[in-house]
């Protein structure tokens, strides 16, 4: 057999690293007794390679090499030219002169040989199992022109494939971002404890470099409690599907966002979309509390109530504009504190006023809580007090420094106290009811009675 002749290796119109290379006879021509029938053969691969069974981000942050390869099956015909379109989504770089197209002229490719061009790009993702599919048109005039002289392809056309090349990330910015603290059973935004905030829950389709955003996304973007991050055993509900606008998903419609309804603290959202095979994102963690609003203004009363079947407070102060006011009656993520020589009967409350970055905030806070099925007289209840700061026990004393650097102690009266907080200032039947009056200096203190 001759050896194949050397061919002109010749590209026009590319702005990008190309090679044409003749790789010899190396699969036989189809001997057929049509000469009209002019089959190839078209295939894609990528350095470095990523499968779809590869977890790791093989091309995340970088332009791996794609290569287009063209077999010449027919016999006796040459294949002169082709063009190659570029599937959406792939961003060769550096750009293509040509849109979208490769151009391919003056091949000159004997049967049996095959040609080969490289490009550069960005892959931002795979849009799902089906992979990138690459358009391949071939003919056997060397200038793509004439009619009747184009060649068939053998098989479908060749596809690119990975894995993990796109990834789902929260937002960190406006108009949208990651989750912040919220009510139970309201809204879930990106601003805290603002149900009714225009920045809401968003999650960004990233491309391989992270950094850039696929905005030609359209496959719906679902939002879940992530797996260990669900402190309350709390159902995610409200509007946890949403399509990416300009490749960003935002969780608001109709005025309505995700909502969680258990409290706790501590919850972590995740994401999902069909053909993001990469690693899931994982919010910020959040607070889910039985209350929690934006105080009014300065010298207005800031009040917030928590109940649940045997128990209810209700939380009263005066604060600076937007401190939160914040309240959970019988949270599971409650610490579990016991006063010696006394027998608690009542669910753990805890409560504080905030600034927004969650610093301590407004004056002394006056707390009613609630026994709604008492077991002994009122005189008989006493308060079990835990708090980050130190304070004055019941007996006078300082109340007792814990482990984990708390203070735990039985609040004194007021009256013995000179009303200095934390004391209790009442205790009173009321309706077949006992209720408790507390009042709490600035921090994050639990009760239990």
């Amino acid at each position: 057999m001759r050896p194949p002749r050397r061919l002109p290796r010749r590209l026009f119109g590319l702005g990008l690293l190309a090679s044409i290379t003749c790789l010899g006879v190396l699969f036989a021509g189809l001997a057929s007794a049509d000469t009209d029938t002019k089959p190839f053969t078209a295939t894609v691969s990528v350095s470095p390679d990523a499968t779809l069974d590869t977890v790791a981000d093989a091309w995340a942050g970088a332009t791996p090499t794609i290569t287009i390869s063209i077999r010449n099956d027919a016999s006796p015909q040459t294949l002169g030219s082709a063009n190659i379109t570029v599937p959406a989504g792939i961003v060769p770089d550096p750009p293509l002169t040509t849109g979208d197209v490769i151009e391919l002229r003056n091949l000159n490719l004997a049967p049996g040989a095959t040609a080969s061009v490289s490009l550069t790009a960005r892959i931002p993702c795979v849009p799902d199992a089906a992979g990138y599919p690459w358009d391949v048109q071939v003919k056997q005039s060397n200038d793509f022109n004439g009619t009747g002289n184009d060649f068939t392809p053998t098989t479908a056309p060749p596809r690119l494939y990975g894995a993990g090349l796109c990834s789902l990330r929260f937002v960190d910015g406006d108009p949208g971002g990651q989750p912040k603290g919220a009510q139970r059973l309201t809204n879930i935004t990106a601003e805290p404890y603002l149900p009714t905030s225009t920045s809401p829950v968003a999650v960004r389709v990233a491309d391989g470099s992270v950094d850039g955003t696929v905005e030609w996304w359209s496959s719906d973007v679902t939002l879940s409690i992530a797996a260990g991050y669900n402190p309350g055993a709390g159902t995610l509900s409200g509007t946890t599907v949403a399509s990416p606008n300009a490749g960003v998903a935002r969780f608001m419609s109709g005025g309505v966002g995700p909502q969680i309804d258990k409290s706790a603290g501590g919850y972590r959202l995740t994401a999902s979309s069909p053909g993001v095979t990469g690693t899931a994102p994982l919010s910020n963690p959040f607070d889910i509390v039985d209350f929690g609003q934006r105080c009014p203004g300065a010298s207005q009363r800031c009040t917030g109530t928590a109940f649940n079947a045997s128990f209810r407070a209700q939380v009263d102060t005066f604060a600076t504009p937007d401190d939160l006011l914040l309240l959970s009656l019988g949270a599971p993520d409650a610490p579990t504190f016991d006063c010696l020589g006394y027998a608690e009967t009542t669910d753990t409350l805890a409560f504080d006023v905030t600034t927004l970055t969650g610093g301590p905030s407004g004056s002394a806070k006056t707390v009613l809580y609630t026994i709604l099925s008492p077991v002994k007289s009122a005189p008989q209840y006493d308060v079990c007090f835990r708090s980050l700061a130190p304070f004055t026990a019941k007996s006078l004393l300082p109340a007792l420094l814990q482990i984990d650097g708390s203070y735990v102690a039985l609040l004194p009266d007021c009256r013995r106290v000179n009303d200095v907080p934390p004391c209790v200032s009442n205790r009173a039947r009321v309706n077949g009811t006992v209720v408790l009056t507390i009042t709490a200096p600035q921090g994050d203190p639990w009760i239990r009675g």
